[in-house]
Order: structure tokens, then C-alpha cells, then sequence
């Protein structure tokens, strides 16, 4: 278990957080360079997460994001922090039913409108059902959720809050830390194509 320390360490990098998470966002909507190099066309991202292989991350990161989105209406920031702490627990819950999500996987192959909804009848407070959408356009998007709740969390004050909210920052991070590696080597493939290009 993290320590006090730990947990406080993690909010004060909340402005790193942020600033990366904008930083992946742009980089994924083709608005900036990735790390002074090149832009990645759009056309390339999608073509890497292909939509059929990366229907589990999609749906997940979708369900993830339109639930903590509707959390952002919360106005009071601890109030936010407690239903974030509720809401990560649901997610960790809904992603660990392996034998269930199968079963509705195994039903959307079958359905002609591909539905890659995780749940059918649960009974959750904050996590919200989805529908199939693309990997590039659903990880940009979170990015963007994201950074606004960690400006939301900067003003959250309840110390036990945030210790608890240190497994939400961990998920986020090892979210994050798997696309920086991802787009680095789609980044770095480029660059290598274009440089046997040259004569």
C-alpha cells in the first residue's frame, strides 16, 4: 500500500499530468509534432489501431471516459473526488468479469451492429454503457476529460481522498505510458521510411 507521502506526490504532479495529457491529445489529433519530429498523419494512427483489433481498449477507454465526463458536473471538487473513487471501483469491477464480457463479445460478433457495450444489466451508479467508436478519436477525447478532472482534483482538500484517488492516478498513468510507447514507434517507423526515401 502507498504511503502519505506517495499519495501526495501524485498530486502535486497533477500540472505533469496535465500538460502530457494535452501534449497526447494534440499529438493524436494531428495539431503538433511528436517530440520535435513530425506530425503523424491521422491516416496512419487509424490504420495502426484498426478498429476491429482494438475494439476492447476502444470500448473500455470510452466507457471510461463518457462515465468521468458526466462526473465533471459535480461542482463541488470533494464530491467530484468521492464519485471519481466510486467510479473507478465499478470500472475495475466491469473490466475484471472476463466470462461476462466474453459472452457479450461473442453476441456483438454475431449482432449486425457490432455493439461492444461491456454490460447489459448491471447495476451501476456512474458507469455508463457504449457504443463502437474509433480508438484515435476516443483516446483524444479522454486525453481531454482527463485533464479536466485533474484541474478538478487540484482543489480537492479531504487527505483521505485523495490517498484513495492514488489508484485512479496509477490506472491513468499506465494508460498513458502504454500510448507514449505506441506513438513513439509508429513515430519512429515513419521517420525510418523517410529517411530510406532519401538518395
Amino acid at each position: 500500500m502507498e504511503s502519505e507521502e506517495e499519495s501526495q506526490w501524485n498530486i502535486n504532479n497533477i500540472p505533469k499530468r496535465i500538460m502530457i495529457l494535452n501534449y497526447l491529445k494534440n499529438v493524436s489529433s494531428t495539431k503538433t509534432n511528436w517530440l520535435g519530429t513530425m506530425k503523424i498523419p491521422f491516416s496512419e494512427l487509424s490504420m495502426c489501431y484498426e478498429a476491429e483489433k482494438f475494439k476492447k481498449r476502444t470500448s473500455q477507454l470510452f466507457l471510461l471516459g463518457t462515465s468521468i465526463g458526466l462526473l465533471l458536473r459535480i461542482k463541488d471538487s470533494n464530491e467530484f473526488a468521492k464519485s471519481l473513487v466510486i467510479l473507478m471501483q465499478e470500472f475495475e469491477q466491469e473490466t475484471k468479469e472476463k466470462n461476462s464480457r466474453q459472452r457479450i463479445f461473442s453476441r456483438s460478433k454475431r449482432s449486425s451492429t457490432s455493439d461492444l457495450s461491456l454490460m447489459e444489466k448491471e447495476n451501476y451508479v456512474y458507469l455508463q454503457p457504449i457504443k463502437h467508436v474509433y480508438f484515435v478519436i476516443t483516446f483524444s477525447t479522454f486525453c481531454e476529460i482527463l485533464s479536466q478532472t485533474y484541474e478538478k482534483l487540484l482543489k480537492t482538500s479531504d487527505s483521505q481522498l485523495i490517498f484513495d484517488l492514488s489508484k485512479f492516478d496509477a490506472r491513468i498513468k499506465k494508460i498513458v505510458n502504454v500510448m507514449i510507447k505506441e506513438i513513439d514507434a509508429i513515430a519512429r517507423k515513419l521517420i525510418k521510411e523517410e529517411l530510406y526515401t532519401i538518395e
